[in-house]
Parts: structure tokens; sequence; C-alpha cells
């Protein structure tokens, strides 16, 4: 009889513990390559269960091995989907598409394809806000799951294959080499976007999908027919050496590897190797091994499974509730716990244990699809149809519109080589009016062309999302970021050779508080970071550009920043629609929104603006102010009421684009 190896449980209790950590935001920056040590483990454990199954019964018995798997994954799973649901409702948003998310991603989890569902809706991982999404974790399971689907029929037409032939297990294990080279090499080439097929996004299909992930099983699978039902022939203290090297290679991949590493990559092999190394040296239980054998240990690991389904949904609501309570996030998971031990209990195991078997699991396996389907769709009608409630739709419809720029003309292709879906009011015959900045510009985009209607003028477009129009180089997290030096530079070239006309920049100020974004100048080797040093290179930068344009003949407007919600020059704390819950909604929609007193908004700006304007005029260039069309009154707002003024806490929605018209039409009329 098969005698559970408790190192195992306890490395999967390391594995939960590392990924739970990360995301309460706990300085663990490579804490989400748990995800890898759960799928070597996973492999590891399978192939021994199918293996021995093959030796007793000459065969894999499918119908066995997935009712199993059912009673094992459903229950729990259903569980959390549904409470999740459920609030989702009572504390998601109708706005941002939060709550459609939401839907189908627990469709996509309860039939094996929530993986898919967050590549296509969410894309980028580490950029997703736990409110974005609070079954955001469950990409895993379904890799795991699509692995448990192909796996045993592959093991057994190896089986079948390598029997009748004297090499035996020998070509089984050649088979999985071959396996695991493939498909390690199929997310190495597609997360360094040299194989990328039909996809926009190869390194984040490298990230969520199963072919790409597949062999992080096989290396577990591997380690299972390299030590099978005996130790590994080598002497004792060489066994503790390589135990100890791979629980050290485990930390250091948790403490090395970062958001910003390309990942999966080469670096995930870190964690993956690690994790094999650990699985094929504890089998002879080395010294050190009660670090996981312990029974905390041990029983963190039997929790793990639910562990790992509550804790992101539990993070992701206690952000919404306590948005500024920096600590929530951690009490949250810590609270996931003690659900997952209540699950483990009197969910996972008595269906797991139980004697149901045949008709009786597919009759609790349909059930539980049938439910979270339910509800899923429930939610997601009662979403888009805006819960029947006139504020939510027309709010909605506002805050969703999505601005042209952003589907046109998002592009790091220098505005002189783009096409004419970058020519707005293209059949004008007037001197054309260039937009060129990033998101903030590409917000203004329907209200200057309508200044182009009416002046009789085109607009060129050359927008590139977070890539402010300054003669700088911009660095993301240690990486410089070339699409946009080439947005700028081409298009400053291109620019200072065409026919005097207006030139209209404007950028977000953000940059300059933003952490792990950097800016360096012209002939300067290393970027800066600091708050003040930035703001320096970024004003000088944008001095140097302006003074380019205008030495061509050219006439430059910099339209600064509107006022933004909660600061104009701000990080990661910008209000959003999604902050605003359904109930809230329900009972007054105006509440929705975010307000400050024009005098904050003054006091906030006004030195830096002052010094923007400085260094434009000098250059001989002109600065306009938008804070008097979006307030009124002394008061700054995103709404007025049930209008909406704002996407979000910086950016002006498209109605409010096209309500600065008249005065952008002032603007580029303007004689001085």
């Amino acid at each position: 009889m098969h005698t559970p190896r408790r190192d195992i449980q306890g490395l999967r209790a390391l594995a939960v513990i590392v990924v739970v950590a990360f995301h309460a935001g706990l300085p663990l920056p490579g804490g989400f390559v748990g995800v890898d040590i759960f799928f070597v483990i996973s492999g590891f454990v399978i192939t021994g269960m199918l293996m021995r199954e093959l030796a007793t019964a000459g065969t894999i018995r499918m119908r066995r091995f997935y009712g199993r798997r059912v009673k094992r994954l459903i229950p729990a799973l259903t569980l959390v989907l549904v409470v999740t649901l459920l609030l989702t409702f009572l504390l998601g948003s109708p706005f941002d598409g939060q709550q459609t998310t939401t839907a189908a991603t627990a469709i996509g989890a309860i039939l094996m394809f929530a993986n898919g569902v967050i590549f296509l809706r969410s894309g980028d991982y580490f950029a997703t806000p736990p409110t974005n999404n609070p079954l955001l974790n469950t990409w895993s399971l379904s890799v795991e799951e699509q692995f448990y689907l192909v796996f045993p029929a592959l093991l057994l037409l190896l089986w079948w294959w390598s029997r009748r032939r004297a090499s035996g297990q020998a070509l089984m294990v050649a088979g999985l080499v071959i396996g695991v080279a493939l498909s390690f090499a199929l997310s190495v080439t597609m997360t360094f976007g040299v194989v990328s097929g039909p996809l926009t996004d190869p390194e984040w299909f490298a990230f969520y999908s199963s072919p790409t992930r597949a062999w992080e099983f096989g290396v577990g699978a591997l380690v299972w027919f390299a030590v099978r039902h005996r130790s590994l022939p080598w002497p004792r203290p060489i066994i503790t050496g390589t135990w100890w090297l791979g629980l050290v290679g485990i930390v250091a991949s948790v403490l090395v590897i970062t958001e910003a590493s390309l990942f999966p990559g080469w670096i995930v092999l870190l964690p993956v190797v690690s994790t094999a190394l650990v699985l094929a040296a504890g089998n002879a239980e080395p010294w050190g091994i009660q670090a996981l054998t312990n029974r905390p240990m041990v029983a963190m690991g039997d929790a793990s499974y639910s562990w790992y389904l509550w804790h992101w949904p539990l993070i992701a609501f206690s952000v919404m509730l306590l948005p500024s309570v920096t600590a929530a996030p951690l009490v949250a998971a810590l609270l996931s716990l003690v659900l997952a031990a209540l699950t483990l209990r009197f969910v996972e195991n008595p269906v797991r244990f139980s004697t149901l078997s045949g008709r009786s699991i597919i009759a609790l396996g349909t059930a539980c699809v049938v439910l979270v389907v339910i509800l899923a769709v429930g939610l997601m009608v009662g979403a888009r149809e805006g819960w029947l409630n006139a504020g939510i739709r027309k709010m909605t419809t506002q805050v969703s519109e999505q601005h042209r720029w952003l589907e046109q003309c998002n592009s790091s292709t220098p505005i002189g080589e783009r096409g004419p879906e970058c020519r707005w009011n293209g059949e004008a015959s007037g001197q054309p009016i260039y937009l060129v900045g990033d998101s903030m510009a590409g917000a203004l985009g329907e209200g200057l062309t309508l200044a182009g209607e009416q002046t009789g003028r085109p607009v060129v477009v050359g927008t590139k999302g977070a890539c402010p129009f300054i003669d700088a180089r911009i660095y993301v997290d240690g990486r410089l970021d070339d699409g946009c030096a080439e947005n700028i530079e081409g298009s400053l070239s291109w620019l200072a050779e065409q026919e005097p006309s207006d030139v209209v920049i404007s950028s977000t100020l953000g940059y300059l508080v933003i952490d792990g974004v950097g800016l360096v100048s012209p002939g300067a080797t290393l970027p800066v970071f600091d708050t003040a040093s930035k703001e320096s290179v970024y004003i000088d930068g944008l001095s140097r550009a302006v003074q380019r344009l205008t030495t061509a003949g050219h006439r430059v407007m910099v339209i600064l920043p509107p006022p933004g919600f909660p600061k104009t020059v701000m990080a990661y704390e910008a209000w959003r629609p999604s902050q605003c819950t359904t109930v809230e909604a329900l009972v007054d929609i105006a509440s929705c929104g975010a307000q400050r007193s024009e005098s904050e908004v003054i006091d906030e700006t006004s030195s830096l603006f002052s010094r923007v304007e400085q260094a434009v005029m000098d250059a001989g260039g002109l600065v306009w102010d938008p804070r008097a069309e979006v307030c009124q009154s002394g008061l700054c707002s995103t709404n007025m009421g049930d209008e909406w003024r704002y996407l979000d806490g910086s950016h002006l929605s498209v109605p409010m684009s096209k309500a600065l018209a008249p005065a952008l039409t002032a603007l580029v009329n303007r004689q001085d």
C-alpha cells in the first residue's frame, strides 16, 4: 500500500504560503512562483498514482480517475465560486466590467478554462488589481485540470507502446523528456516573443496556457521515474545536500524573481528544478526534512487547495471595502486560512472520502456546473442591464465609452508613419492640428476633432499610452521603453520637416511619483527615480521638445492635466468607477463620484504647473490649464449629478472631451 509522503504536504504548504504572502503585499517579490511549485508536485503525485494503477490493474481506469478528480476539486471550488459571485453582486461594481469579468471567470473556472478567459480579458497578471477580478487565481487551477484531462491518456499510450519493447519504461521516460523539451521551448520562445503566431501578447499566453506550462508537470513526472519506490543511490550527505540545495533554490526564486522578470521564460527553471531536487532527495528523508514534515506544515499542506481558492477573493473584497487600509489584504489572507480549514473539514474531505461513485459523481459535477453557470449568467446579465436602474445605465454608458485614440492610434509608430485611421476629420483642407502625448492627449481627441470641424482642419494623432511627449527616455521596472523612445524621436524629427502648423501636447505628470518609473536625459547613462530629479528631467525634456518644434515654425500648445482625484499628480490610488458598489449605485448614483475643492487643486499643482509653464513659454510655446472648464463654483468633481466628466481619477470621459470643444476651438484660433 502506498504511504503518502508528509514532506510533500509540507512542500505544498510552502508553496501556498509564498503565493498568499505575495498577494497580501508582503515583501516576497517572487511569491507567485508558488504556483510553479504546485505544478511540479502535481506532476509527481499524479504520475505515481497512475503508474501504481498501471502496475496493479494493467490499465488506467479513466472513469475512476476523473471521478476522483471531481470529488477532490469541484465541491470546494463551487463553494468559493458561489460565495464570490454573491459577494461580487453586493460588494462589486457594475462599472468597468468588473462584475461581468468575474462572472465570465467563474464560468471558465467551473468549465476548466479560467486561464483562457483571464488571458482574453485581463492579459497582464501583475497589472490586474485584485478588485478587477476576485477570481484571478483560478487560472492555475484550470491549467492543472487541463493537465489532468490529457496526461493520463498520454501516459497510458506511452505505457502500451513501451511494454512490448525490451527497454520498457526507458521509452516512457524518453517520451516524457521529448514532451518536456517541446513545451519548455514553446514557453521560452513565446515569453521572449520569438514565436507568437496570431497572438498580440505571446508572453501572457506563455504565462497562462497549459501547453507552455505542461513541461513543469512533466518535470515532476520525470522525478517520480527517477526515484519511484526507492531512494536515490547516493551517499546520505549528498542526498541531504541536494535537498537543501533545492530548498535554498526555492527561497532564492521567491526573493530574486520579480514582477519585472520575463516570466516564465528561462528564469522559471530556478523554482521548477529546485522543487524537483526537494522531491527527489526528500524520498530518503534527509537531515532537516522536519522543516516540512512537522505537524503545522502538514496541516497547512492539507488545507493548501482551499486556502489557495479562498485567499484571492478575500483579498480582493478587503481592498474593495477598505482601500486605504494597508493591512487589510494581510488580515484577509489570514482569515482565508480559517475558511480553508472549515472548507477542508466540512466540504473537501467529506466529499473526497465519500462512497459516491458513477452516476452520483456525474450528478454532483453537473449540479455544481449548473449552479455556478446560473449565478454567473445572472450576475452578467444584471450588470449589463444596469440592474434595471436608469442611473447605473447612464453612468455605465458614459464611463465605459472608450476614446477613439485607444482603439485606433495607440502605437509606438511615429506620427508621420501612421495610416489614415489616425487622421481625423481627414476631408478638411486646412492646416493639420497635430496631437501628441500619452493617454491625457488621447482623452482630448474627441474635443479637438470637433474643434477641427469648426475650423476646417484635420487632426493628426500620434499618441502612445504611458509615453510622455518629452525629449527624454522613460524606464519602467528597470527597462528602457524602446517603443516610447521610437515614438518621440520619430515624431519630433518628422514634425520638424512639416509646414508650420499647430502641435498640441498633453501628458500626465504621474510619472514623477510612480515607483519603478525612471527618466533619463539625452546623453545621460542612468535613469533617475526620485521625484525631485524626475521633475527636473521631465521639465527639461518638455522644454527641449517644445523648442525643437517651435524652431521648425510650429505653434506649440501644451495642455496641462485636468484636476485629478484624489490628486492630479498621483500614483495608483486614483478614483475609479469600480469603487462604487452595486448597492451604493442603486441607493444614490451621484455618490459614486469623487470631488475636491478647487483651492485644494490649486495648492497641489500651482508650484509645479508654474515651473512647467515657464519652461514651455521660454521655449516659445503656450500653456493651457483646463481646470476652469471642469471645475464650477469652486468645486472640482468627477460628475455633476448623473453627468460623468471622468473615466477615472485622471482621464476625462468622452462626453467631457466633447464638451471642451468650444475652449479647444478658441485655443487653436488664438492669434498670440
